[in-house]
């Protein structure tokens, strides 16, 4: 589409640009500052870090389910950092197949140890980071997107539930990978 000086019309390219850095704006905060004087209001509470991290722990979840008429039971790993506290608490869950990528190099030593970790535990969350069926160190078929990988995945989230330290409610974060327990539809996860 041309446009002469006299043409008011805006191109496709032309509005999904404006529209576009009108959105980057309003991301930054940067459309809408508050008054002169205005005042914040904060929290205080359970919003506030009250507990020290105990070190990761690792897991080891035996799993078992049919595939093609065979029964399969591969071990799945992941590491566990829990809040210091005799309550039982919730569980933020990722469950990927991309852990050798973030796999700690220095003395941190768990995946589990990261920014999630970092903020949510001291607030009374439990961070589990799982390697998925067949990758790093779990057991078993890695079918991206299969069936071992939603089994599997569910299965975790179950176990996350009903550890005693857990309150049974298990939330999951992170990339598409994680959507897919909820497919098996696990009883112990609240939300994705």
């Amino acid at each position: 589409m041309t446009r002469d000086a006299g043409d008011r019309r805006l191109s496709r390219r032309r509005v999904l640009q404006t529209s576009g850095a009108l959105a980057g704006v309003s991301l930054l905060g940067l459309s809408a500052t508050p008054a002169a004087g205005a005042a914040y209001e904060t929290t205080t509470g359970k919003s506030e870090p009250q507990y020290e991290k105990l070190p990761a722990e690792d897991h080891y979840v035996e799993t078992e389910f049919v595939v093609d008429g065979e029964t399969e039971t591969p071990t799945l790993y992941g590491s566990i950092i829990c809040p210091d506290t005799d309550e039982s608490v919730p569980v933020i869950a990722t469950y990927s197949p991309y852990n050798d990528i973030r796999s700690p190099q220095g003395e941190a030593g768990s995946t589990a140890a990261d920014g999630v970790a970092d903020y949510f535990v001291p607030r009374g969350y439990a961070r589990a980071m799982f390697d998925v069926v067949g990758t790093r160190n779990s057991e078993g078929c890695y079918d991206y997107g299969g069936i071992r990988e939603r089994k599997t995945a569910a299965q975790v989230v179950e176990y996350l539930g009903t550890r005693e330290w857990s309150s049974g409610k298990v939330g999951m974060i992170g990339g598409p990978t994680t959507a897919r327990p909820s497919l098996q539809q696990p009883s112990k996860t609240r939300t994705i």
